[in-house]
């Protein structure tokens, strides 16, 4: 029986590695959320593209289109401001596989508690033919990221 064990125990753990390019958006912490107090004026956050593509398919620059949706509740220019610098498409040149997207946010007097205050940034195409969007599986995980204003 100990001999069973030791056998059983023996077996060799191999490493799973995706072998399809894929793109991701997360927060610093690798969150896909985040929380914006109403009342911060001039804040700027912070999230972050991630390419993982091997060598040989990253061989030249790949676009990664995204899209945002605003929540009823928020106005473009009065309660936040995507930084020109990182409109989409971000471009990724070979060498570089994190970009960020900055996002100004603004007190607004007329802010609605009671309306859809998020944004939400969605990853919603790629130059490189067969780039998973979020990670591979069925939930496609981090393939968007929210924001909601309180």
């Amino acid at each position: 029986m100990l001999a069973l064990l030791t056998f059983s125990s023996c077996e060799k753990h191999e490493e799973t590695y995706f072998d399809s390019p894929f793109v991701s958006i997360a927060d610093e912490n690798g969150g896909s959320g985040m929380t914006v107090n109403k009342d911060g004026n001039n804040l700027v956050t912070v999230v972050y593209i991630t390419l993982s593509a091997s060598a040989e398919k990253f061989s030249s620059p790949i676009d990664i289109e995204y899209e945002l949706l605003a929540g009823d509740g928020l106005k473009e220019n009065v309660d936040f401001k995507l930084q020109s610098t990182t409109k989409s498409p971000i471009t990724f040149v070979p060498g570089i596989y994190t970009m960020p997207i900055r996002i100004q946010w603004f007190r607004n007097a007329d802010f609605d508690p009671s309306k859809d205050n998020t944004l939400t940034i969605t990853l919603s195409g790629s130059s490189l033919e067969g780039m998973t969007l979020g990670y591979p599986g069925p939930d496609s995980k981090k393939k968007a990221y929210t924001f909601t204003k309180r």
